[in-house]
């Protein structure tokens, strides 16, 4: 069995981010994404080397074949980032289930004292998107970890 992870620790005074997969953190700054982590897969790669769009990953046919996941071998790469945390930031750790209905500017509403309504909204648009053979949906919506 494998399975995809992605998250946010304090250390030594300083935030990380880290995934292993395609379950992303995304850093949200005054309704946009300042940062994203890189996915193990195959569209993401292929974002990266310029031969498609970032919006096209989202529905590109090999979205699920994975360079990376836990459980997938003993030695695995984890992705971890160091990050510039600043007082009203937002996180957003999400799973693929989540992520690949959303786009950039879906980010521009979520923003502290609203993260919970901002969920609850994407969800909305998930459920009434996914088919009963759809991938599962999982996500955390983290503010304030400034003070």
């Amino acid at each position: 069995m494998r399975t995809t992870i992605a998250g946010l620790i304090k250390m030594s005074g300083k935030f990380y981010a880290f995934n292993v997969g395609d379950s992303r953190l995304y850093e949200v700054r005054d309704g946009r994404i300042i940062f994203q982590t890189d996915d193990h897969s195959v569209p993401y790669i292929l974002y990266k080397a310029s031969i498609i769009e970032k919006n096209e990953i989202n529905t590109h046919e090999d979205r699920n074949k994975l360079l990376e996941a836990l459980g997938n071998k003993e030695k695995i790469k984890i992705n971890v980032y160091e990050l510039d945390v600043e007082k009203d930031d937002v996180y957003v750790i999400a799973t693929d289930g989540f992520w690949e209905h959303l786009y950039d500017e879906d980010f521009r509403d979520c923003v502290r004292e609203h993260e919970e309504a901002w969920l609850s909204e994407k969800e909305k648009i998930i459920r009434m998107a996914n088919s009963p053979e759809q991938d599962n949906y999982t996500a955390v919506v983290v503010g304030g970890i400034y003070e």
